[in-house]
């Protein structure tokens, strides 16, 4: 009659066949060995510890009869038992208690028949069983032998460390089964299964075929992470303001939330979604097993968010990039209780770190790497979590993307990669296209390479930099210059355990899933290789038992398990189960082990740090800030000076600007080098060009159509502006400011910027005597909002602000850009990295700042001369961040006037990417001239591929009513195209 076991330690439960009385049981869950009885009694058995623990009473496992038809309902499926002979007793016994056998083989944990059982002596002879896995190997083939070796299996306690029989060898070229030929996997003892299976634990790939693609249209994909260690992705769609979530392993996408468009920023872990609302400073939580919404809070601190980063595989916490406050803006959250975080710096931070740094999480959640935005001394930063202590190391060298391997260990970067504690990364790439991007899990990474007309993913071993496998015929998942808001890494995602590759093309609207299974590519290298994939655990709790499933992928047979740990009472199973239960009063901070898994021919280890998190939070550390001081003042600057000095101020006639005697309709201008910023001074007559490549600014003369003189820099990082007459040259990383004469060209004063932020953007009105003004440094009263100052030119001293009312949204203590009006009443000012980048303007009256703001994505906002009509990439608006009109083309304002420049869809017939400018001198129904070959403009490319390096519209067409011209920065930046507008 067939019986029911149940394990006494951890309730795991297996169908046996009536043939047990010989027999012992082995759970394969715990390790442990317990007899069956000879005569179990009817009726369930009694509950295992496990479940009894939680009681209070004592009791152990035990065993039910069975009815035939019950047999196979109760069989467990995962495998938990298997039986064991016991030792054989004399003829005697045997005879009285001869019993009948069922004629029913056992069945092993797949349901197939297991070979019949002879009775063996009570001294199992081991010679004999390697004999018979031998011969069995010779006779019937690898798999059969297999079988043959893990049916033995010498009594042993529950933690093992080997040896493990030997792999069975597939003969090479001439029936040699040497190195010729490649080693075939065993799989090894089944690990411990859980009872009910995780159902958040990745899955291999079920979809049919090798590829198959999820189209998103019409969406394109603004942001995507992957949660429950790569069980879902999560891809934004903002314009249409939903959350896809992807299942990877079935290539379907099973649910869609609602977001709040371009104001939602997404991280998920190992079993919950994050969404934060930028704009409303609130978090909604989802529990990733019922993908429903189960906990909302809003953030413990206000100010601009810009990054949101979690482990894709932790229970937190996340960190927030944003916020208020002197210090590094940098937060972290609780995911239970979506407040702050119990963590604290484990030492002061120096005064070095960008304010603008977005950052991804490594998946193991103690890691995050970020890159800052613009151009700045320190280039990202890396941030670790080792208890509850946070430390931080700055990067000083550009890495273009950040993206952290599993554990943490590895930075991956346009510099390939390398350990994240590095503080300058290695030279980058020269072909952008080509990215490498880290594993889900493993010590895996995969990297593009170009192949044919298409691209080629190859996945590599971290440490040696092997090649394990390529797929080839892939689209190039990253397209540079294309200006999609995913970084490079993000368009490439390996999932080992769900044999997928994941890419996403560089128009973000479907996802290419392929197959791609390591441990089918292992069995074809033939050098002998092992891996651990699995991600260790960075905590304990003293007095909590610790258990750490080890994961190793290997083409060199089963491996045996040994730990080695600081610690005592640490053990490994023969499956691979780390296990250790600290005391209650464990006051170690620090604990670290190393796992071995040796297989026949290769072996790997792992190295494992786990932290103490009953261990005490560093106490916060406030800023060092010096003396205390007026917190409405920078504590660096100089007092403003005398309050007569107002935020604009105004000057008599600017230089005379009259059309330049052009022989054509059309001319070039040589200039010393590519352009990479244009500012305009004296009114309109003269553009100021910045070289970098020969550390120059040219300065272009409207009225003779020529480059006139070039001023010499000290540095590549610079920042112009200028007025009617004269020109501000700003160094942000030696905080000084250059004052030229446009009237002489020769430099008149030099003055320090006194302020720890550094200076991002810069404006001033062209056809005013100041002030300029700076974006980045923290202002005075409500002005400190936007982090807006305003220097006095003469002095080079900081202006007094009394008032700062209105909408003031668009803040510089991230990246955004900054336009004025002529007349310097107006400012124009937007996000440059952030969505919506919005729609700031900023009028200036006396000694007050006035704001107006749109929640919306325009592009470029420029106030036209007068300040009155703000122009943008979607048509006009009024300086209340008003609408005007119905068109959305892209329009320009003239640098005099009232006209404007429009650029919109080319002629039919010409390129998709051509465009058509037309000039209007006024609100005349004629324009003055329209435009189907600008150069830049009209579709075609430059054939060498270079770039503007993200010039804005307004700094590419500059329409001189004055003189009568427009000029024109070419796609190569290396000339100016100039040409007649109306008659000389």
């Amino acid at each position: 009659m067939p019986l029911r076991a149940v394990c006494p330690e951890c309730g795991a439960t297996k169908t046996l066949d009536n043939d047990y009385a010989a027999d012992d049981v082995e759970c394969r869950r715990c390790g442990i060995i317990f007899p069956t009885p000879e005569a179990p009694r009817p009726g369930p058995p009694p509950l295992p510890k496990s479940l009894v623990a939680s009681q209070g009473a004592d009791s152990a496992g035990g065993f039910e009869i069975l009815d035939d038809e019950d047999a196979d309902d109760g069989d467990d499926v995962l495998g938990a038992f298997r039986t064991k002979r016991r030792p054989a007793r004399d003829e005697d016994e045997d005879e009285e208690d001869e019993r009948p056998r069922s004629k029913r083989r056992p069945r092993d944990d797949d349901g197939v028949a297991a070979p019949r059982r002879s009775r063996l002596p009570a001294k199992r002879n081991t010679a004999l069983f390697v004999a018979v896995g031998l011969g069995a190997c010779l006779l019937l083939g690898g798999a059969v032998s297999a079988a043959v070796f893990f049916l033995w299996k010498e009594d042993s306690p529950a933690v093992a460390q080997g040896p493990f029989p030997d792999p069975v060898v597939i003969p090479g070229p001439g029936g040699d089964p040497g190195p010729g030929g490649p080693v075939k996997p065993i799989d090894p003892v089944p690990p411990n299964v859980p009872e009910k299976p995780d159902e958040l634990a990745v899955q291999p790939a079920q979809f049919a075929g090798e590829r198959i693609t999820v189209n998103l249209l019409p969406g394109h994909v603004t942001d995507v992470c992957a949660g429950a260690g790569g069980h879902y992705f999560f891809l934004h769609l903002a314009a249409e303001r939903k959350l896809l979530v992807l299942d990877p392993a079935k290539a379907v996408i099973v649910k869609e939330i609602g977001t709040s468009g371009a104001d939602t920023l997404i991280a998920a872990g190992a079993t919950k979604l994050l969404l934060l609302d930028t704009a409303e400073g609130s978090l909604r939580r989802f529990d990733l097993r019922s993908l429903l919404e189960d906990k909302t809070a809003k953030l413990p601190f206000t100010g601009p968010i810009i990054s949101l980063a979690l482990g894709s595989a932790s229970a937190g916490p996340a960190l927030v990039v944003g916020g208020p406050g002197l210090g590094w803006p940098v937060h972290f959250i609780d995911i239970e209780t979506l407040g702050p975080a119990d963590v604290g710096w484990a030492a002061a931070l120096p005064n070095i770190f960008p304010r603008t740094v977005r950052f991804r999480a490594a998946p193991n959640g103690h890691r995050w790497a970020g890159t800052a935005a613009g151009t700045q001394t320190v280039q990202g930063a890396v941030i670790e979590l080792a208890g509850k202590r946070l430390t931080a190391l700055p990067v000083l060298s550009p890495p273009g993307y950040a993206a952290l391997s599993a554990d943490g260990a590895w930075l991956f970067s346009r510099s390939h990669a390398q350990p994240a504690g590095g503080l300058t990364l290695s030279e980058p790439r020269t072909d952008e296209r080509i990215v490498n991007a880290p594993a889900l899990h493993g010590p895996f990474y995969v990297d593009v390479r170009p192949a044919g007309v298409g691209a080629a993913v190859v996945v590599r071993d971290r440490a040696r930099d092997r090649e394990l496998a390529v797929r080839s015929d892939l689209p190039f998942p990253y397209e540079p210059g294309r200006g999609d808001l995913l970084t490079p890494d993000q368009h490439l995602h390996f999932i080992p355990d769900a044999h997928v590759l994941l890419l996403i093309p560089p128009a973000a609207d479907r996802v290419l899933l392929i197959k791609l299974d390591l441990a089918a590519e292992l069995v074809k290298i033939p050098e002998p290789m092992a891996f651990v994939t699995s991600t260790p655990p960075t905590d304990f709790a003293p007095g909590v038992p610790l258990t750490y499933r080890v994961k190793v992928l290997s083409n060199a047979g089963s491996p045996a398990f040994s730990v080695h740990a600081d610690v005592p009472g640490m053990t490994v199973s023969p499956g691979g189960d780390v296990r250790w239960t600290p005391s209650a009063d464990e006051s170690l901070d620090r604990v670290e082990f190393t796992v071995t898994a040796k297989a026949t021919r290769a072996t790997a280890t792992q190295t494992v740090v786990l932290y103490n998190s009953a261990a005490k939070t560093p106490k916060p550390i406030e800023p060092k800030v010096g003396p205390k001081i007026d917190p409405k003042v920078d504590p660096k600057v100089s007092p403003p000076v005398a309050p007569a000095i107002l935020l604009v101020t105004a000057i008599g006639p600017v230089p005379p600007i009259q059309p330049p005697m052009l022989a054509d309709a059309t001319m070039e201008a040589a200039i010393p080098g590519p352009v990479k910023d244009v500012c305009v001074g004296g009114g309109g007559r003269y553009l100021i060009l910045h070289c970098p490549t020969v550390r120059k600014l040219a300065i272009f003369d409207a009225n003779t159509a020529q480059v006139v003189k070039s001023l010499p820099t000290t540095a590549d990082d610079v920042l112009i502006a200028a007025g009617a007459d004269k020109l501000l040259v700003v160094y942000p990383g030696e905080k000084t400011i250059e004052r030229w004469s446009l009237t002489t060209f020769d430099k008149e004063a030099t003055g320090q910027i006194e302020s720890r932020q550094k200076v991002i953007a810069v404006a001033m009105g062209n056809a005013t005597a100041g002030p300029l003004v700076l974006g980045g440094p923290p202002s005075q009263n409500n002005a400190s909002r936007m982090a807006l100052t305003f220097i006095d030119l003469p002095t080079l001293k900081e202006v007094k602000i009394d008032k700062a009312n209105g909408a003031l949204n668009v803040g510089f203590g991230t990246a955004a850009n900054l336009r004025a009006s002529a007349d310097g009443r107006t400012l124009g000012a937007w996000y440059a990295n952030l969505l919506p980048s919005g729609i700031q303007v900023v009028t200036l009256a006396g000694n007050t700042l006035t704001g107006a703001h749109a929640g919306e994505s325009v592009g470029h906002i420029v106030p036209g001369p007068d300040g009155q009509t703000i122009f943008t990439e979607k048509g006009r608006y009024t300086a209340a961040a008003k609408p005007i009109g119905e068109s959305r083309d892209a329009v320009l304002p003239a640098l005099q006037g009232t006209g404007w420049v429009t650029i919109s869809k080319a002629a039919e017939g010409k390129p998709a990417i051509a465009r058509r400018v037309t000039v209007r001198a006024t609100d005349a129904a004629e324009p003055a001239i329209v435009f189907d070959d600008l150069p830049g403009f009209d579709g075609r490319r430059d054939p060498f591929d270079r770039d503007t390096a993200g010039l804005p519209f307004d700094k590419r067409l500059f329409y001189i009513p004055a003189a009568k011209i427009l000029v024109v920065v070419p796609t190569t930046a290396d000339k100016l195209h100039v040409y007649k507008v109306g008659p000389s």
